[in-house]
């Protein structure tokens, strides 16, 4: 089942985060095809991302993240866009502020709520062109959130900078392990920490403040484990079977 039956289809019988790992492992495999086809002077590329965003974001709507991600690169690597913007720095900032707030607005989308206000006006705009019944418009909008907030990065290098800062990176490095691992930690230790800490401290804001530092401050150091562990243990596997320059 962990080898093989959770790489192809969506399984949440034993860890309901694990759910994603069939789209990691294809998707994946579609951005590294994808950017095999643009080559170095297939100028055509863009329509054809497009036309696979259109289609496989229609069947799944997480497989748009993948090919937005790889038609970013494609802007970036095969274009001189982003030159030309840097040519003119006011244009370039206004798209950068506008791409870096924008995209937080979309990653704000409620998932299991209806949405209001602002965000209903959204919804009720993208519906004259998509399917209520067959979109998952918070899939969607989190998806284009994601990318705007990456290519806010691009466009204001000082953004760039923050987000580059080592302690930034070093969380990274250990992004892996806080989402394979925190589950684990909010089912065997938050819930009797709940009961607990909830009969010590008044008030549910400041229970779960306390709750939330407490298994933050054990997750840290155990994603830090994993990444130094397992994570490298596999990197070690893989180089072994498709070699060093190909990694």
């Amino acid at each position: 089942h962990s080898l093989v039956t959770m790489w192809i289809t969506i399984d949440i019988d034993v860890l309901g985060h694990l759910w994603m790992m069939h789209l990691l492992l294809f998707g994946s495999y579609l951005a590294v095809l994808l950017a095999l086809m643009a080559g170095k002077n297939r100028r055509y590329m863009l329509p054809v991302y497009l036309f696979l965003l259109y289609a496989l974001g229609s069947y799944n709507h997480y497989y748009t993240a993948f090919i937005f991600s790889v038609m970013l690169a494609y802007l970036l690597e095969r274009t001189s866009l982003l030159q030309k913007l840097k040519e003119r720095r006011p244009l370039c900032l206004c798209l950068g502020i506008f791409s870096l707030f924008f995209g937080l607005f979309l990653g704000g989308y409620p998932s299991y709520a209806p949405p209001i206000g602002l965000y209903h006006l959204l919804y009720r705009f993208t519906a004259l062109f998509l399917n209520p019944e067959t979109t998952s418009f918070y899939t969607l909008f989190h998806c284009v959130g994601a990318i705007l907030w990456i290519a806010s990065f691009f466009l204001l290098p000082g953004l760039a900078g923050f987000f580059s800062a080592k302690p930034l990176l070093r969380l990274g490095e250990i992004s892996l392990g806080v989402y394979l691992l925190h589950p684990l930690l909010l089912l065997y230790l938050g819930a009797p920490l709940k009961s607990i800490v909830m009969r010590l401290i008044p008030g549910y804001t400041s229970g779960c403040f306390v709750i939330f530092l407490i298994l933050i401050l054990l997750l840290l150091p155990l994603a830090f484990l994993f990444h130094h562990t397992v994570e490298k243990w596999c990197d070690k596997l893989v180089r072994r079977f498709v070699g060093e320059k190909t990694c």
